[in-house]
């Protein structure tokens, strides 16, 4: 009975360690393509915290999206470009308005959208390559 127990529990033991050995499997290139993100974004939480070192979560949006909206050195454009395929109107085109703004058009922008929703599989494929 006794060694029964045993032989149950080391085989479970042995369940435990191939299922770490599983889950420490690495895909290198997105771990590192990962840890350039993340590296980015805690240094532009420590830019923009000054005084209070309390108050890092509340920056975290505006640092998201300097982050999306920021052309990459590597694709020549933004994350935000290659997901939605356009560019995003910022925050400082909108209260102080641009020629961009001040010629906005539901209709043409509704078309020129579509449009480019169409190329953006090419853009990517030229990010890729890039």
């Amino acid at each position: 009975m006794l060694l029964e127990m045993f032989k149950e529990e080391e085989g479970e033991q042995e369940k435990e360690k191939e299922e770490k050995r599983r889950r420490k499997q690495v895909k290198p290139v997105a771990n590192g393509q990962v840890e350039v993100t993340n590296k980015e974004i805690v240094a532009g939480i420590k830019t923009r915290l000054s005084l209070s070192q309390t108050k890092w979560v509340d920056e975290v949006p505006y640092v998201l999206w300097a982050h999306h909206t920021t052309p990459k050195r590597s694709t020549g454009e933004t994350p935000f470009s290659l997901v939605y395929g356009t560019e995003a109107v910022i925050p400082a085109e909108i209260r102080v308005p641009t020629h961009r703004i001040l010629a906005f058009d539901v209709e043409s922008n509704s078309f020129i959208l579509r449009e480019n929703l169409n190329l953006l599989e090419e853009r990517r494929i030229m990010a890729f390559i890039r």
